[in-house]
Protein backbone atom coordinates (compact mmCIF):
# COMPACT_ATOMS: atom_id res chain seq x y z
CA UNK A 1 0.00 0.00 0.00
CA UNK A 2 3.18 2.27 -0.09
CA UNK A 3 2.32 3.19 3.82
CA UNK A 4 3.42 0.42 5.70
CA UNK A 5 6.34 1.22 8.26
CA UNK A 6 5.90 -1.55 10.67
CA UNK A 7 5.36 -5.12 10.88
CA UNK A 8 4.83 -6.33 14.58
CA UNK A 9 5.03 -10.10 14.00
CA UNK A 10 3.91 -12.50 17.23
CA UNK A 11 4.64 -15.98 16.43
CA UNK A 12 7.93 -18.09 15.66
CA UNK A 13 7.52 -19.32 11.73
CA UNK A 14 7.30 -23.08 12.89
CA UNK A 15 6.11 -24.28 16.57
CA UNK A 16 5.71 -28.00 17.87
CA UNK A 17 6.91 -29.23 14.61
CA UNK A 18 3.95 -26.90 12.51
CA UNK A 19 4.26 -24.31 10.00
CA UNK A 20 2.96 -21.34 12.09
CA UNK A 21 3.90 -18.80 9.32
CA UNK A 22 5.71 -18.17 6.48
CA UNK A 23 9.77 -16.54 6.63
CA UNK A 24 8.93 -13.54 3.94
CA UNK A 25 13.05 -12.15 4.63
CA UNK A 26 15.74 -13.39 4.66
CA UNK A 27 18.16 -13.85 8.28
CA UNK A 28 21.36 -12.41 6.43
CA UNK A 29 22.36 -9.23 6.07
CA UNK A 30 22.04 -7.55 2.94
CA UNK A 31 19.98 -11.21 1.82
CA UNK A 32 16.97 -10.72 -0.43
CA UNK A 33 13.81 -12.62 -0.30
CA UNK A 34 11.25 -12.42 -3.64
CA UNK A 35 7.94 -12.73 -4.76
CA UNK A 36 6.59 -12.55 -8.42
CA UNK A 37 5.95 -9.07 -7.29
CA UNK A 38 8.40 -7.75 -4.63
CA UNK A 39 11.94 -7.89 -3.65
CA UNK A 40 12.60 -7.77 0.05
CA UNK A 41 16.52 -6.67 1.10
CA UNK A 42 17.25 -7.49 5.27
CA UNK A 43 19.17 -4.09 5.88
CA UNK A 44 19.74 -4.79 9.76
CA UNK A 45 19.06 -7.10 12.25
CA UNK A 46 19.20 -7.04 15.91
CA UNK A 47 18.55 -9.74 18.35
CA UNK A 48 17.23 -9.57 21.75
CA UNK A 49 16.39 -12.31 24.82
CA UNK A 50 13.07 -12.65 23.68
CA UNK A 51 12.26 -10.12 19.99
CA UNK A 52 14.23 -9.44 17.03
CA UNK A 53 14.13 -6.32 15.15
CA UNK A 54 14.68 -5.86 11.42
CA UNK A 55 14.84 -3.35 8.53
CA UNK A 56 13.78 -4.44 5.17
CA UNK A 57 14.02 -2.30 2.22
CA UNK A 58 10.84 -3.26 0.02
CA UNK A 59 11.11 -2.92 -4.03
CA UNK A 60 7.52 -3.36 -6.24
CA UNK A 61 9.28 -5.32 -9.36
CA UNK A 62 5.64 -3.74 -10.83
CA UNK A 63 6.38 -0.37 -10.19
CA UNK A 64 10.47 -0.26 -10.76
CA UNK A 65 10.11 3.87 -10.47
CA UNK A 66 8.61 3.53 -7.33
CA UNK A 67 10.82 4.44 -4.29
CA UNK A 68 11.70 1.44 -2.06
CA UNK A 69 9.90 0.98 1.20
CA UNK A 70 11.83 1.06 4.31
CA UNK A 71 10.01 -1.19 7.02
CA UNK A 72 11.11 -2.33 11.13
CA UNK A 73 9.77 -5.81 11.19
CA UNK A 74 9.52 -6.31 15.36
CA UNK A 75 10.19 -10.13 15.39
CA UNK A 76 8.65 -11.40 19.29
CA UNK A 77 9.45 -14.87 18.86
CA UNK A 78 8.88 -15.48 23.15
CA UNK A 79 4.86 -16.32 23.25
CA UNK A 80 3.44 -19.38 22.42
CA UNK A 81 0.11 -20.34 20.19
CA UNK A 82 -2.42 -20.17 22.36
CA UNK A 83 -0.26 -19.06 25.51
CA UNK A 84 1.61 -16.09 27.14
CA UNK A 85 4.82 -15.14 27.31
CA UNK A 86 6.62 -16.35 31.08
CA UNK A 87 6.24 -12.51 32.12
CA UNK A 88 3.99 -9.45 31.77
CA UNK A 89 7.10 -7.42 31.73
CA UNK A 90 8.65 -8.78 28.63
CA UNK A 91 5.83 -8.05 26.69
CA UNK A 92 4.89 -4.66 28.06
CA UNK A 93 8.88 -4.07 27.16
CA UNK A 94 8.05 -5.20 23.42
CA UNK A 95 4.96 -3.23 23.11
CA UNK A 96 6.93 0.20 24.26
CA UNK A 97 9.33 -0.34 21.89
CA UNK A 98 7.30 -0.94 19.18
CA UNK A 99 5.12 2.45 20.42
CA UNK A 100 8.67 4.37 20.81
CA UNK A 101 9.50 3.06 17.19
CA UNK A 102 6.31 3.70 14.83
CA UNK A 103 4.81 7.63 14.21
CA UNK A 104 1.06 7.22 14.77
CA UNK A 105 0.98 10.61 14.15
CA UNK A 106 1.52 10.08 10.39
CA UNK A 107 -1.87 7.88 10.37
CA UNK A 108 0.40 5.07 8.91
CA UNK A 109 -1.21 1.57 10.12
CA UNK A 110 0.40 -0.90 12.69
CA UNK A 111 0.33 -4.15 10.71
CA UNK A 112 0.61 -7.29 13.71
CA UNK A 113 0.00 -10.60 13.21
CA UNK A 114 0.78 -14.20 14.71
CA UNK A 115 -0.61 -17.47 13.29
CA UNK A 116 -4.60 -16.98 13.12
CA UNK A 117 -4.34 -13.33 13.74
CA UNK A 118 -6.64 -13.03 16.86
CA UNK A 119 -5.27 -14.80 20.19
CA UNK A 120 -1.67 -12.87 20.39
CA UNK A 121 -2.18 -10.42 17.45
CA UNK A 122 -5.46 -9.56 19.68
CA UNK A 123 -3.80 -9.48 22.84
CA UNK A 124 -1.08 -6.93 21.73
CA UNK A 125 -4.10 -4.74 20.09
CA UNK A 126 -5.31 -4.74 23.52
CA UNK A 127 -2.08 -3.59 25.16
CA UNK A 128 -1.31 -0.81 22.43
CA UNK A 129 -4.74 0.65 22.69
CA UNK A 130 -4.57 0.56 26.58
CA UNK A 131 -1.16 2.24 26.42
CA UNK A 132 -2.45 4.76 24.12
CA UNK A 133 -5.40 5.87 25.69
CA UNK A 134 -3.70 6.07 29.15
CA UNK A 135 -2.30 8.92 28.53
CA UNK A 136 -5.41 10.86 27.38
CA UNK A 137 -8.30 9.36 29.37
CA UNK A 138 -9.22 9.56 32.77
CA UNK A 139 -11.38 6.24 32.89
CA UNK A 140 -10.06 3.11 30.90
CA UNK A 141 -12.02 -0.66 30.92
CA UNK A 142 -10.04 -3.30 29.60
CA UNK A 143 -13.29 -5.30 29.49
CA UNK A 144 -14.66 -2.55 27.34
CA UNK A 145 -11.86 -2.75 25.28
CA UNK A 146 -11.80 -6.19 24.35
CA UNK A 147 -15.61 -6.40 23.95
CA UNK A 148 -15.15 -3.90 21.01
CA UNK A 149 -12.28 -5.52 19.57
CA UNK A 150 -14.32 -9.29 19.65
CA UNK A 151 -17.07 -7.16 18.10
CA UNK A 152 -14.72 -6.01 15.32
CA UNK A 153 -13.11 -9.84 14.94
CA UNK A 154 -14.17 -12.49 16.49
CA UNK A 155 -12.09 -14.49 18.84
CA UNK A 156 -9.49 -12.08 19.60
CA UNK A 157 -8.13 -12.79 22.57
CA UNK A 158 -8.37 -16.52 22.40
CA UNK A 159 -7.57 -17.75 26.38
CA UNK A 160 -8.25 -16.32 29.56
CA UNK A 161 -4.74 -16.69 30.26
CA UNK A 162 -4.46 -14.33 27.23
CA UNK A 163 -6.91 -11.52 28.93
CA UNK A 164 -5.11 -11.99 32.88
CA UNK A 165 -1.85 -10.74 30.83
CA UNK A 166 -3.73 -7.71 29.33
CA UNK A 167 -4.89 -7.06 32.98
CA UNK A 168 -1.43 -7.40 34.21
CA UNK A 169 1.01 -5.96 31.95
CA UNK A 170 -1.55 -2.81 32.30
CA UNK A 171 -1.12 -2.77 36.08
CA UNK A 172 2.22 -3.27 35.42
CA UNK A 173 2.42 -0.04 33.50
CA UNK A 174 0.30 1.95 35.97
CA UNK A 175 2.14 0.87 38.94
CA UNK A 176 5.86 1.44 37.46
CA UNK A 177 5.10 3.74 34.53
CA UNK A 178 7.57 3.52 31.68
CA UNK A 179 10.47 2.03 33.17
CA UNK A 180 12.57 0.93 30.57
CA UNK A 181 15.87 1.92 28.97
CA UNK A 182 16.18 4.42 26.72
CA UNK A 183 17.89 3.90 23.27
Amino acid sequence: EGQLQTIVMLTKCSEGGKIKCEMYWSDSMGGVYETDTLTVTTTSNESYADFQIRKFSIKCKVAPDADCLQVTHFHYTAWPDHGVPQTATSILSFVRRVQNAHDKGKGVPLLVHCSAGVGRTGTFIALDTLLDRVRSETSISVFEIVKDMRNRRRFMIQTLAQYVLIYDAFDKYITCGDTGISE
